[in-house]
């Protein structure tokens, strides 16, 4: 496992919102990065390969909006070329029944 290259492929800015409250976790070692969403799921579309995730309460992939539950049904897709991760789009689920997420439990 190669963590360095998972952590520039796959991390988000920033770090998980459920160890916010945790005061024994330190921000300088447990955590070398924040993973972008939930899960990911890695699909080819005409030729090139992107991944998914949905959101998580620790923001989107800049660290931004951290602590919206709106953001859990948020898909960001993304394209990693060139050494370079970006997000290329996002799609919103409609309702307002979001998940409850990184509650730490």
């Amino acid at each position: 496992m190669d963590a360095p290259q998972t952590a520039a492929v796959f991390g988000g800015q920033g770090r998980p919102a459920w160890v916010a409250e945790r005061p024994w976790v330190r921000r300088d070692s447990v955590f070398p990065f924040r993973p972008v969403g939930r899960s990911i799921g890695i699909f080819e579309y005409k030729s090139v390969f992107y991944f998914d995730t949905f959101f998580d309460l620790s923001g989107d992939a800049q660290g931004s909006r951290s602590g919206e539950p709106s953001l859990a049904n948020t898909l960001g897709v993304f394209e990693r070329r060139g050494g370079m991760t970006r997000e290329v789009c996002e799609y919103v689920m409609a309702g307002a029944d979001y998940p409850l997420v990184d509650r730490g439990e």
